[in-house]
Parts: C-alpha cells; sequence; structure tokens
C-alpha cells in the first residue's frame, strides 16, 4: 500500500502537487543558492536524481 493510500485510509485528506521546472531553470536556482547560503546542491544530484 502507498503513503498516499495509507494516509487517505487513516482519515487524512491528501492533496498532491506536481511542480515542473526545466533542468536548466532547476541548476540556475541551485547556483543562486549556494553563493546566497552556501548550501551545495550537487549538480550530479538534481541531473540524476531529480531531472534527466
Amino acid at each position: 500500500m502507498s503513503k498516499y493510500d495509507m494516509s487517505k485510509a487513516a482519515g487524512y485528506d491528501v492533496h498532491l502537487r506536481l511542480v515542473d521546472l526545466p533542468i536548466e531553470k532547476t541548476i540556475e536556482r541551485a547556483v543562486n543558492r549556494y553563493r546566497k547560503t552556501g548550501r551545495l546542491v550537487p549538480i550530479e544530484y538534481i541531473t540524476n536524481e531529480v531531472g534527466i
């Protein structure tokens, strides 16, 4: 049983949203975040796990 199904069965209201962003914009945001906060999300993680 999926987490969605288990949550619904437990009486929770479940709302799912899909946010789609081009991979180029995702990388741009990650680089800008790193410059501003020092928090690095490796580009390899973005392209291998999230995007391409």
